[in-house]
């Protein structure tokens, strides 16, 4: 059996379109009683407002038809934030998907012929900090290892300084100049 990145040489091009369709894989998960996050479709402010006063904060903004985690926001606690987030993943989609954010662990599972094969634990690419580099000293270490890449050519994906990793940094009010303590984990983001 062949496999690239999470597709099989038995995966069907119906299965791809449904799984690149955040909209309607919702709707299969939901008739299959899967339990999903509540939230809505924007393509303006207007519904931004009617699904946030649906699910309340925080929340998720992300392109409807993206992936990689480009152009999402999570943990969103504010109008204000809300807006650029979505002007943000209008960049990425002319539909935007807005969902409850919910904290937890992310698992990707593989299942082939009905079965669950395998199953990761997805972590948001983070450094540890040692006391002495700065941050961006340490991603720029941390992407030294030869197993990085960019979206799935190698086993770990690159840490990639973007507005999802200054917009966390700012909420812990560092920057990328910030000098970490000794053990300190400093995360990014994680695909959402």
């Amino acid at each position: 059996m062949r496999f690239q990145a999470t597709i099989t040489c038995k995966t069907s091009n119906i299965a791809v379109d449904i799984a690149c369709d955040k909209e309607e894989t919702k709707r299969m998960l939901e008739l299959a009683s899967i339990p999903v996050a509540s939230g809505g479709i924007c393509v303006d402010e207007e519904d931004l407002e009617d699904v946030i006063k649906k699910i309340g904060y925080p929340i998720v903004i992300k392109p409807l038809d993206g992936n990689h985690g480009k152009g999402a926001s999570i943990n969103v606690t504010k109008w204000e934030d809300a807006v650029i987030g979505l002007a943000y993943a209008k960049n990425y989609s002319r539909r935007v998907i807005v969902e409850k954010f919910i904290t937890g662990f992310d698992f990707r599972v593989l299942i082939i012929d009905h079965k669950l094969v395998a199953a990761a634990k997805r972590e948001p690419a983070h450094v540890k900090g040692d006391g002495t580099q700065t941050i961006q000293q340490l991603i720029d270490e941390t992407n030294q290892d030869p197993r990085r890449g960019y979206g799935h050519e190698n086993v770990l994906t690159q840490i990639d300084v973007d507005r999802d990793t200054t917009d966390l940094l700012e909420k812990l009010g560092y920057t990328l100049e910030t000098v970490p303590n000794r053990g300190e984990v400093c995360l990014f983001k994680i695909d959402r």
